[in-house]
């Protein structure tokens, strides 16, 4: 099973609410959101922590258990046990996905202009040359979430021996091949705000994805 929430935090919390919230976290935890400077990062952080803490609910673990929560040493988050979840924001949106099955990645996008420069070193010349026509912002959203969700769901940071070039993007899996492994992955798009893109990557097909309001 995979589950999936987000919300969307348009407007600055009243600082007691944040603060509460803030909280109702293990200490590590709290201490993780306020390094932080901008107001925009600490919600981000927080939210993401606690969309973690209503999935475990969903998937009937112990209210405490974000207190397993660590980080690999990729950077990746990760709780003790079976569980598998994946953190994304952008903009004002957050979002987490959880599963008991599969490894998950995750990444959201809000869709603005790009400058597709700033890309180029992790796209093929095919993709750059597709890209480069102009008016493609969602298109452009659509594949680099598809790349970074295969990324976050392999548990490796950009700079590893997977390189963004070695995934073969189709309409719903891609194919990762550096020339020594071959794997196949599959690709959900995710209910979001039309501003956005959100991709879930998982190596099952044909699942359904449940959706989960914002236990906040």
């Amino acid at each position: 099973m995979i589950r999936y929430s987000s919300f969307d935090f348009q407007d600055r919390l009243a600082a007691r609410s944040f603060m509460d919230l803030l909280h109702s976290l293990p200490p590590a935890l709290q201490q993780e959101v306020l390094r932080y400077r901008r107001w925009q990062d600490q919600h981000a952080s927080l939210l993401g922590k606690l969309l973690v803490r209503g999935l475990l609910d969903c998937f009937d673990q112990p209210h405490d258990g974000l207190r397993g929560f660590y980080r690999d040493a990729l950077g990746k988050p990760r709780l003790p046990g079976p569980l598998d979840f994946t953190i994304s924001h952008s903009g004002t949106v957050v979002a987490c996905a959880m599963s008991d099955q599969y490894p998950v990645g995750l990444d959201v996008e809000q869709i603005r202009a790009y400058d597709l420069d700033d890309f180029r070193s992790f796209l093929r010349p095919d993709e750059v040359e597709a890209l480069g026509r102009g008016g493609m912002e969602r298109v452009f959203c659509e594949l680099w979430t598809k790349k970074e969700s295969l990324v976050k769901a392999k548990g490796v940071g950009l700079i590893s021996d997977l390189r963004l070039q070695h995934i073969y993007v189709e309409a719903d899996r891609c194919l990762y091949h550096n020339g020594r492994r071959q794997e196949q992955w599959w690709y959900y798009s995710l209910p979001i705000d039309a501003a956005y893109v959100a991709t879930l990557c998982t190596q099952g097909a044909g699942l359904d994805i449940e959706y989960v309001a914002a236990r906040i």
